[in-house]
């Protein structure tokens, strides 16, 4: 063990000389006037033996570690600047013991107290109240009307007007067939005498038939007016008066799902899609939000342009739409949707998301995209040396 001393030049040659000749070799004469600070290391033994020594010349000098190179430090707290100016750390942040207030959920998953439908046509009547059916009534005895008056069918001129439960049999009606898969049935096989009697008790064929012919949704004397600026116009005041009942009955668990789906429709659309991937191929656009638990429907937005209809946009309207905000949910989605300054608009909204997002993206800064293939085999063919052979 030796121990640092700090040492005159007079103090170590009284030291060498009264140490058994451990130390050899010659020390410089100094000048008197001028004496020298000398650091050395010296055995344990020897300090011992030294009765000269005052008590603050035997003070031990502590050691100094060699720090670290500053611009080493530096580059391991440097953090990682995208293109567009936002900051992302190397490490993350140390977890909290207490939980966030983003996912701290205000209200319990489930239906909401109050509602116990019997039968499902009163569950259905829940999403198309009376509102609705007047509206839809309206709409399609205007409808019949106009038939009347430019039809020279004497069925056609001699029909009544439709009531309200009319509308409400052929919506069932619609809905049967399709549950029995006779969605692509003519309407001559539905009212057979083999089929479901229900269809003959509630309705003629002629008069289903009409009825489907003059069914409308929207008032017809604005609606061309309209249509010039969206093309979902003679549909959008029935959607948002379904679509808005939604959140109404149900209360979603802790995580939500935002994607897409295409409906298969091959009819006469004018915002109409053909995507190769889908099973359909061609069909009606639909950005949902669902419960991840009990696949139940929040929010709707159909596909009718390109205008106000990028991801972070379509996911803010559905979210405004179910009713979400301050609820401490957690959003799931696609990489179509998924944007940086998304989730920090949603975090402000006490929500949280989970998604992928594209590399190519100018909130990604360049350490984290990945490198393509072929810059690799570039490097790699780049660091072999040259041979050269003989012709």
């Amino acid at each position: 063990m030796y121990k640092k001393v700090k040492l005159t030049d007079d103090e170590i040659r009284n030291l060498l000389q009264s140490s058994d000749n451990e130390f050899s070799g010659e020390l410089s004469e100094s000048s008197s006037h001028e004496t020298e600070d000398v650091v050395m290391e010296i055995p344990d033994q020897v300090v011992s033996d030294s009765s000269e020594l005052d008590e603050s010349e035997q003070e031990i000098q502590p050691t100094r570690r060699r720090s670290r190179p500053k611009a080493q430090i530096e580059q391991l707290a440097k953090d990682m600047v995208a293109s567009s100016s936002m900051i992302w750390k190397r490490s993350p942040y140390v977890n909290q013991r207490r939980r966030s207030v983003a996912n701290v959920m205000r209200t319990s998953k489930g239906t909401k107290p109050g509602l116990k439908p019997d039968t499902s046509g009163k569950a259905f009547l829940m999403y198309f109240d009376d509102n609705i059916l007047d509206n839809i009534l309206m709409c399609t005895n205007q409808k019949l009307g106009n038939l009347r008056e430019s039809s020279e069918d004497i069925f056609t001129k001699n029909s009544k007007a439709f009531e309200r439960e009319k509308i409400v049999s052929a919506i069932g009606i619609l809905f049967n067939c399709g549950v029995h898969r006779q969605n692509k049935d003519s309407l001559h096989d539905i009212f057979s005498k083999v089929n479901f009697p229900m269809y003959q008790a509630s309705f003629s064929e002629h008069r289903l038939r009409l009825l489907l012919k003059c069914l409308r949704f929207d008032d017809a004397l604005t609606q061309a007016a309209r249509k010039q600026i969206d093309k979902f116009a003679p549909i959008r005041d029935i959607r948002n008066m379904i679509v808005c009942k939604f959140p109404e009955f149900y209360n979603p668990s802790e995580s939500v799902t935002v994607n897409e789906e295409l409906v298969t429709f091959h009819g006469r659309c004018p915002f109409g899609l053909y995507i190769p991937t889908k099973p359909g191929k061609y069909g009606i656009e639909v950005n949902l939000l669902c419960d991840s638990d009990t696949k139940y429907c929040f929010a709707a937005d159909l596909y009718a342009g390109k205008n106000h209809n990028s991801g972070p946009e379509i996911v803010r309207r559905l979210i405004e739409m179910s009713n979400l905000k301050q609820s401490g949910r957690n959003v799931t989605m696609d990489i179509k949707f998924t944007t940086v300054p998304l989730a920090s608009d949603l975090l402000k909204e006490k929500i949280t998301k989970v998604g992928s997002i594209r590399s190519d993206k100018r909130d990604v800064p360049t350490e984290l995209r990945p490198v393509s293939l072929k810059k690799i085999l570039c490097q790699e063919q780049s660091d072999l040396p040259l041979v050269m052979m003989p012709l």
